[in-house]
């Protein structure tokens, strides 16, 4: 991967766009809503949540392994 490092970086800097764009909805469903407090925004948190650790951890082991100096 010499080439391709910027590609394979934008990938999970999407994940993580996609991630807080949830917590987001999860937050405007909150307050939107017509009955407040039946956890509707739960499960969009929860999807927030795991596409910002997924994001988060590919972004970091493909940064990692982009500065490595035994290429």
């Amino acid at each position: 991967m010499k080439r391709n490092d910027d590609v394979a970086l934008l990938a999970p800097s999407v994940v993580l766009l996609a991630g807080a764009t949830s917590l987001g909805l999860g937050g405007v469903t909150q307050s939107l809503s017509k009955h407040r407090g039946l956890g509707i925004e739960d499960p969009i948190n929860m999807v927030g949540f795991i596409l910002l650790a997924v994001g988060g951890w590919t972004f970091s082991a493909t940064f990692l392994k982009r500065n490595r100096k035994d290429d």
